[in-house]
């Protein structure tokens, strides 16, 4: 995990502060990297000053099919684990 610019997740309010992967393996996130929030599955993208903006349907859409997919796949699991929760 690596620390980033705090920024607050619009999708639910929550603080973000911090990176990682799936798979737990060691990254540093850069202007242009996707974030999924942990806490609702909304899909950001790193500004060049590192705050988190919200990507757009149109942004997602115009992903590659594989990371559309994986990055789809990882929130929608977040969004599902929430719903359940609740």
């Amino acid at each position: 995990m690596s620390r980033t610019k705090e920024s607050v997740c619009c999708g639910c309010g929550s603080k973000l502060d911090a990176a990682s992967t799936a798979d737990g393996s060691d990254y540093t996130p850069e202007p242009g990297s996707l974030s999924i929030c942990a806490y609702c599955g909304v899909v950001s993208i790193f500004e060049d000053d590192m705050s988190l903006k919200p990507m757009t349907l149109k942004e997602i859409d115009d992903l590659p099919f594989k990371i559309r997919s994986e990055v789809m796949k990882m929130s929608n699991f977040i969004k599902q684990k929430n719903y359940s929760i609740n």
